[in-house]
């Protein structure tokens, strides 16, 4: 298991996930093959057991399906960003040492005047 647990379990369960997406999204959006036919929408129940349409977004489904925290997920996306600013931070500064190194005079060459 990496530094990123969540997005570990997001990569094993990516394929089933797009495909749940997808469905969603065809439920909600997809051709219908008459023009009266309405989308197909979820609903839950409220505190009155009246049905309501469901106010959670589709992602948030998914990753409860999943197993997986998306507040977690946020924080490891965070910490990847981090992580690879202080990657080109050290970069950076490695190049700007290799910079100033060759324009720096050696001290080998010898100068010779006519």
């Amino acid at each position: 298991m990496s530094d990123y647990p969540e997005h570990d379990k997001l990569r094993a369960v990516k394929n089933d996930t797009q495909l749940i997406h997808a469905f969603l999204m065809w439920l909600e959006h997809g051709e219908r093959k008459e023009p009266y036919e309405k989308s197909i929408q979820l609903a839950e129940y409220d505190d009155n057991s009246r049905l309501q349409l469901s106010s959670v977004p589709h992602d948030q489904l998914i990753a409860m399906y999943a197993g997986i925290d998306l507040k977690k997920l946020e924080k490891e996306k965070l910490a990847m960003l981090d992580k690879q600013r202080e990657m080109n931070r050290e970069h950076q500064a490695e190049l700007k040492r290799k910079a100033t190194a060759k324009s720096q005079p050696t001290g080998d060459s010898t100068c010779t005047a006519s």
